[in-house]
């Protein structure tokens, strides 16, 4: 009985020793994957994870994602323990398959450990955007108005008023009276009369 008991305590020892390393790389996470189409037309691997560990800078993690159908790789960085990094693979091909891409992981602190998981996603076909033929507009011919003759005004001299002649007054000559000799019986004598009429 005695003997059943030391050998079963160095037993339950190696067994929760062994629980505490699978605890330590558990590595708690989540990831998924899916097709979409760029503006461009080229099918694209939309990759999303998160760190779902306890919170500590011991456990944040490093991460790629590679496509197992291009082989093209995504670097999602480090990812702190409560974050969610996105990220997207551009396949350059208008159709892929259905598919898978592998998640790398490993201890961003340096510590032993490495981890992987996978997410699939769906087939797509993607087309180009198709161009728009967009109409030229016609040049609409405006019409060039046409000068509008300025009438220059006619000059309308101003008529100059004829003078008025002046009409110089005639100077009526009075005449002179005649001289009246009275007849007498008078001799020698002359007599002058200047006023005289007769």
């Amino acid at each position: 009985m005695l003997v059943a008991l030391v050998v079963g305590i160095p037993l339950v020892a190696i067994s929760v020793k062994n629980q505490q390393q699978l605890q330590q790389l558990a590595w708690s996470v989540s990831q998924s994957a899916n097709s979409i189409c760029s503006s461009s037309g080229s099918a694209i691997i939309h990759v999303s994870f998160t760190n779902t560990e306890s919170s500590g800078s011991s456990n944040a993690m490093k991460v790629t994602v590679t496509d197992q159908q291009t082989h093209k790789i995504v670097d999602l960085g480090t990812i702190q323990p409560g974050q969610t990094q996105i990220g997207d693979i551009d396949t350059g091909n208008s159709t892929i398959s259905s598919g898978t891409v592998i998640f790398y992981l490993s201890w961003a602190n340096g510590r032993s450990g490495t981890d992987q998981r996978t997410a699939n996603y769906s087939a797509i076909t993607c087309h180009a955007p198709t161009a728009t033929n967009t109409p030229t507009p016609q040049n609409t011919n405006t019409p060039t108005p046409r000068p509008t003759n300025t009438l220059t005004p006619t000059f309308t001299p101003t008529p100059t008023p004829t003078p008025t002649p002046t009409v110089t007054p005639q100077i009526t000559e009075t005449p002179t009276p005649s001289v009246c000799v009275t007849p007498g019986q008078v001799s020698n004598v002359r007599i002058v009369c200047p006023n005289c009429t007769q």
